[in-house]
């Protein structure tokens, strides 16, 4: 099985002792709190809003440490009439593709003035809230040794990564530059040799 996927790529399957139908297209669902909450109330002088896209902890953790006031809200939610500071975008599962109401309230928010920043699939939905466009990678950047590139000073860093899907650099917009690439899939390298 290890060596079928590590040729043919991601693929959806079963394992069964009994006969099964092919499996059809599983989507995954979007995970995200039902409702905002507010962390470090009355801490801090800036107002984050951090949207759970599936957001990791450690996240939460990072930013609470910055001494700053932290409202958690879920993916679908229009936080644009709000007092804020700026927005981090959180990783999570997926096709970003599918945070359609999530890319909608990200491009008004990059029609603004407020910083933002995008962490994995926080990142590439900022890419298609831009009009760029995503793609499924064959295998994913799976693992904690995945090689990345500055562009500026071409120095390479190792980096931990956990995605099944990239941003096509070729349909971002002129003003975008890419800062980092991953260089497994810059230059094509298999996962793995067989």
């Amino acid at each position: 099985l290890t060596k079928y996927l590590r040729t043919r790529g991601v693929m959806a399957g079963t394992l069964s002792s009994l006969p099964v139908q092919a499996p059809k297209a599983v989507k995954i669902p979007i995970i995200s709190i039902p409702k905002p909450v507010v962390y470090g109330a009355g801490k801090g002088k800036k107002h984050v809003i951090l949207v759970d896209c599936g957001l990791k902890e450690n996240i939460l953790r990072s930013l609470l440490a910055l001494d700053l006031q932290v409202k958690r809200v879920p993916y679908n939610y229009d936080f644009l009439g709000e007092n804020y500071d700026g927005v981090v975008l959180s990783s999570g599962p997926g096709d970003p593709a599918d945070y359609t109401e999530t890319i909608a309230i990200t491009k008004k928010v990059l029609a603004g003035s407020k910083p933002l920043l995008g962490i994995c699939l926080g990142n590439q939905i900022m890419a298609l809230a831009s009009g760029g466009t995503t793609y499924k990678l064959k295998f994913g950047h799976r693992g904690h040794n995945q090689p990345c590139q500055e562009d500026a000073s071409k120095r390479c860093v190792i980096t931990s990564q956990n995605h099944g899907y990239a941003i096509d650099e070729k349909a971002l917009p002129a003003e975008w530059r890419v800062s980092y690439r991953n260089l497994m899939l810059h230059y094509n390298f298999p996962p793995y040799s067989v």
